[in-house]
Order: C-alpha cells, then structure tokens, then sequence
C-alpha cells in the first residue's frame, strides 16, 4: 500500500469513533497484513537483549491487544513490536465511549481497563506467527480488574517460552488501584519479589521489564527495588492522568491518560531524570510523543535503547 493512501485512509477513518476506527486497523492489518506500507523508520540494526534487531523502532503496547495483527505491523518495518496489555481471564474493559481524540494537541485520552481476549487467545494468536530471527516480540501483561499479583506468575509462566521480553503494567491509570502498586514501595517490593522467587525456582531466563507512569514521584525507590529484583529494563513511559491542557469536559475527570504529543514533555523529563539513575546494563524503552526522528534520536541521546510508537502513528507520523 502507498504511504499516501495510507494516510489518506488514517484521515478517513477519523471520521468514524476512535474505537471502531482502532478496530479497522486492527482488522486490515491481521487480514490484509500484505498492503500494510513500510513507515519512513531508518533500517539500522541495534542490538537487544543481546539479540541483532532491525531497528530501534517499536509498537508499544496498547495498539495490538490480542497480538492479531503481528504480521502487519512487522510488514509496516517496525524492529519490535510489544502486544497487550493481556491478562489472565477475558474482560470487557471500561464502559464506552473510552477514547477521545484531540487532533489540534495530537493526543488522545483513554480509559479502556485492560479489554481484552484473555491470555489463551493471546496465547493462540502469538504462536500461529512464525518470526524471523530480527523480529522481536514482547508481551505486556496486567492483573484483572477482580485479579491480584498472582495473575502476573501466571501470564509470566504462560509467555516466557513465546517471547523475547515481558513487560509488567502496573502504570495504567485505568484500572482500580493498579497504580498503588507502583507508588508504595512495600507493595512495589512485594510483586517483584514474588516474580524474581518464581522466576528464580522456574529457570526462566526472559528479560522481565517494568513500564512506569510519567506522574510517579518515588523513581529512585523504584528504580532502586527494581534493580535489587532483577528487573532487566524499563518502558518509559505509561499515559499520564495530567489533562490540564485538555477541554474543560476533560480537565476535572479523575478517569483516563493522556498519549500523543501532550505526554511528550513528561515522558522526556523522566527519562532524563532516569538516566541519572540507570545502570548502563538495565535496557530502557522510551514512548510517549515522538512523532519524527529527531524525537527519537533525543531519547537515544538521553538514555534510550529504544523508542516505541502508538498514537503519533494515529496521527500519520513516519508516513
């Protein structure tokens, strides 16, 4: 497919809901995978994990929950591609309408809740695609509305064998209490003592990375609990709950976050911030408003090993 049809179509389909427009994405990229175009995204391999990649270009999580599309968003050039957020049981998610688009601000606004097919169906999909040896997969994984920690042993046990990396979502701001988690570093510590003991016991070797929101104001407790655990890397960064420049419909709501070019400076800002911290051998991914570039290039300068995009794609960025 030309890349200007293809942004001809993305133009398109903003005149439907943003939901049903995510759905026909979804859907032409799983069955007609074939006319998905090659994005303007520089084919420099890098390295990852130890593993030769095609490029430091990622999907991030979010735009492939039930990992259906892999095959079309590889064809679209991407060196990663991360599917989720997948937990254990089959859940409906947020009551919609759940995302809202804010073309001036090139944004979005979400409160899905995790809906998704289950991680059997998850399960299923990922292993009907057959990968290339520069094609990586990673797999996002969050607890059920009703779930508790024991849901990501679980999704860890279910995964590992069938992919290159698991990411742990507890940023989201869309799920009750999730992100209590990530703020109380009793808590915090609690979970991932749990995943390095299960990891530990089963051998298993998969890089296990940690996804943190833009708004957490404890990053050197977590980053220091992280490294005591083992976490191999890190994402950065969730949406953020900080919707002062939206709409006044928006501005007040204690529901959603925020991607686009509107998370942009906070998801910088903590990965400076982080880079103080890190140690050159914990691996960091750094989404959150890069739509050209030079964007991504300023996170590699500032400490990124990759970048991921989801909402500047919305947009036609990389076309």
């Amino acid at each position: 497919m030309n890349r200007m049809i293809f942004k001809f179509l993305l133009l398109c389909l903003r005149l439907f809901p943003a939901e049903l427009s995510h759905s026909i994405f979804i859907f032409t990229a799983r069955y007609f995978w074939f006319l998905m175009p090659k994005l303007n995204i520089p084919q420099v391999k890098t390295h990852f994990f130890g593993r030769e990649l095609k490029n430091h270009y990622g999907v991030a999580a979010g735009l492939d929950k039930n990992a259906q599309a892999i095959k079309g968003l590889f064809k679209m050039g991407f060196g990663f591609v991360e599917v989720g957020t997948v937990t254990p049981k089959p859940q409906s998610g947020n009551k919609k309408p759940r995302i809202f688009r804010f073309v001036k601000q090139k944004s979005l606004l979400n409160f899905m809740g995790f809906p998704n097919k289950g991680s059997d169906y998850a399960l299923k999909m990922i292993k009907q695609y057959k990968r290339k040896n520069d094609e990586i997969l990673g797999v996002n994984i969050g607890r059920n509305k009703d779930g508790t920690n024991a849901d990501y042993l679980l999704l860890i046990d279910k995964f590992y064998l069938h992919c290159d990396y698991i990411t742990i979502n507890i940023s989201s701001p869309n799920t009750p209490n999730l992100r209590e988690t990530l703020n109380n570093n009793n808590m915090l510590e609690e979970l991932l003592s749990s995943i390095d003991d299960f990891c530990t016991i089963r051998n298993i070797s998969t890089p296990i990375l940690l996804k943190i929101s833009p708004d957490v104001t404890n990053i050197q407790d977590i980053y220091d609990i992280s490294c005591k655990y083992n976490i191999a890397g890190f994402v950065l960064t969730n949406t953020t709950i900080d919707k002062s420049h939206l709409p006044n419909k928006f501005k007040n709501s204690n529901l959603g976050g925020v991607s686009g070019l509107l998370l942009k400076e906070k998801s910088e800002s903590l990965l400076k911030h982080f880079h103080s911290l890190k140690d050159k051998n914990k691996f960091v991914i750094s989404v959150g408003g890069i739509f050209n570039h030079i964007d991504a290039e300023d996170r590699m300068q500032n400490g990124a090993n990759a970048v991921q995009i989801y909402t500047s794609l919305i947009y036609g960025a990389f076309l």
